[in-house]
């Protein structure tokens, strides 16, 4: 067995890597292969059906890594760039490392770390949110304070506002001061339909969907009856303000985006779509059967919907 799989004819793909044709899936692993054996250190998949390797021995740093992210990306470019995207993704966990050896984040006193204060957004059902600072403000997802070091993204320790003499909320709003001030998301409207159109935030920093959390602060973001939200993977966000009846037309163009987008990745986050009014996110149900949208909104969605149809009447 290869890695903890079996390559033939017979052999699966696990779930975590559906994404993948047979073929692909074994390229992939095979990749990684090559890139630790220049390393000279022993990568195996203890639990083939759970997208994490250990590795052991050689000069890359010991441990157990996750591998969804990684395979979401290479999915998305030709099988030929997948050793440089897998180089450059374990280059970086090493550089990760020696962060972690630089910057002792626990003993650190406020002064010399606020600027470093982040907010990440991220699947609840993915982290540990008993080892976290969180909020709850989009349904199914946290929100947690991280520090944003030169190669890597860690936790903020639980016991450091205590420390330091600072409130949780006071750490998440410097947090957000941060990100808008160091993020910087490319902003693109992109046309549904003629009148009908939502904006994109995209870009490479690992922040971009924290701007859901800055709605308010955002040019044009919200009105009186509010925005759709979908924040499908880290890089990612999109909104569309509700002027009119309209929205019914977004709503099911940003849902089959949340849920595709979601799967692709990297840095998955959220297959949902969200209605932001008032400083509240509610999550606004929906499933996907072959061609067939079916939208299942709440209550107050649907007498909002109502009132604009009637003024357009």
């Amino acid at each position: 067995m290869a890695f903890g799989f079996r390559f033939g004819k017979k052999s699966q793909v696990p779930p975590w890597a559906a994404f993948f044709t047979r073929e692909q899936f074994e390229a992939f692993v095979n990749a990684l292969g090559d890139y630790f054996a220049r390393h000279k250190s022993k990568m195996k998949f203890p639990k083939p059906a759970e997208p994490r390797m250990t590795l052991s021995g050689g000069t890359f740093p010991p441990g157990q890594y996750g591998v969804v992210n990684l395979a979401q990306v290479c999915h998305q470019v030709p099988v030929e760039e997948w050793p440089q995207r897998i180089a450059d993704h374990f280059d970086a966990l090493a550089a990760a490392a020696k962060d972690h050896e630089q910057f002792n984040v626990r003993a650190a006193e406020f002064e010399q770390v606020k600027e470093m204060i982040a907010v990440r957004i991220g699947d609840e059902e993915s982290l540990p949110t008993d080892k976290l600072l969180v909020r709850r403000d989009l349904p199914g997802t946290i929100s947690y304070l991280v520090f944003d070091l030169p190669h890597s993204v860690e936790s903020v320790p639980r016991e450091l506002p205590e420390k330091w003499g600072k409130t949780v909320d006071e750490l998440f709003a410097l947090g957000l001061a941060n990100v808008k001030a160091s993020a910087q998301p490319e902003v693109e409207q992109v046309e549904i339909q003629p009148g009908v159109s939502f904006t994109a935030y995209t870009g490479e920093s690992f922040f971009t969907a924290s701007f859901a959390l800055m709605l308010d602060s955002l040019p044009d973001a919200t009105g009186e009856h509010g925005t759709l939200v979908a924040i499908p993977h880290r890089h990612m966000l999109l909104v569309h303000r509700i002027e009119n009846a309209d929205c019914i037309r977004a709503v099911q163009h940003l849902g089959v985006l949340a849920v595709n987008l979601d799967a692709q990745g990297p840095g998955s986050i959220s297959p949902n779509l969200y209605w932001y009014r008032n400083g509240t996110f509610t999550n606004l149900p929906f499933r996907i059967e072959g061609e067939d949208f079916i939208f299942r909104p709440p209550p107050e969605f649907m007498e909002m919907l109502e009132a604009l149809s009637a003024e357009k009447t």
